[in-house]
């Protein structure tokens, strides 16, 4: 079958490329008896809402009768390699033990453009899941016209709590995120060296940020003048929310003045 069999599943999916398939079902509707596979040839796959979608799929989805394997399945997202394993078992609920692994890809979003390799884990039953791993960043880098105000848009405000039915909420999250060692920053503002060691948790519904970011180095220019960074580090320590602490101190030279500057606070 050559044909765009996502669209049928959601409007917002849309793909391309060759799947074959052979199925049998036997068995009850509660309690089914599957057998065969869908194969995948160079399928592409994106998703509206997603700003990466997946190229050059192949692999297969392979039935045996109370289980479904994710089985070779490698393809391309953002210029790196994704590939995808695990099971899926159907009968008497659902319970999924999902991999992924990605190496160099790369994500942009608003103006912001990062490089990252991962390993992630997503397992449980469709009531609980669990999505956990490591993701280092190797790259990151940020527009000229990057508008940081829009990007926290809303921080401030109260928002509704979110639905406890809602699939959000039933996905715990343990995530560790690393930077490469001495990675740089870099735009036509600053020039920045540091670390990032920081932890993911709450739920995809309402995430919480536990961890530090240190910078070693690095300075920046505002209004045609060059401040030089002196000690920098952004924690996060509100295990409820996302709530950055800065601590920052930078000095320049204006005519026959040394001028220090500090930011620190929420």
């Amino acid at each position: 079958s050559n044909a765009r069999l996502a669209q049928a599943f959601s409007p917002e999916i849309s793909s391309s490329g060759h799947v074959t398939f052979h199925f049998t079902a036997q068995g009850a509707l509660k309690k089914p008896d599957l057998e065969g596979s869908f194969n995948f040839d160079n399928v592409n796959l994106a998703y509206q809402q997603i700003p990466n979608g997946i190229s050059h799929l192949n692999g297969a989805l392979v039935f045996n009768q109370d289980r479904l394997e994710l089985r070779n399945l490698v393809g391309t997202t953002g210029g790196g390699t994704l590939t995808l394993g695990g099971f899926l078992f159907y009968q008497q609920g659902v319970y999924g033990d999902i991999t992924v692994a990605l190496k160099n890809a790369r994500f942009r979003y608003a103006g912001l453009s990062s490089s990252a390799d991962a390993k992630l884990r997503l397992q449980g039953t469709e009531k609980s899941m669990l999505l956990s791993g490591n993701i280092q960043i190797t790259r990151f880098l940020v527009g000229p016209n990057v508008d940081f105000a829009a990007l926290a848009g809303g921080s401030a405000a109260v928002s509704p709590p979110p639905d406890p039915n809602a699939f959000g909420n039933r996905v715990r999250l343990d995530v560790h995120i690393t930077s490469a060692p001495q990675m740089d920053f870099q735009n036509s503002f600053a020039q920045i060296a540091g670390s990032v060691n920081l932890r993911i948790r709450g739920t995809v519904a309402q995430p919480a940020v536990l961890g530090r970011i240190n910078i070693t180095d690095g300075k920046a220019t505002y209004n045609g003048t060059t401040y030089q960074l002196q000690h920098g580090d952004i924690y996060f320590t509100n295990p409820v929310k996302i709530e950055p602490v800065i601590d920052l101190d930078a000095t320049t030279r204006i005519e026959e003045y040394d001028v220090t500057i500090g930011l620190h606070g929420t």
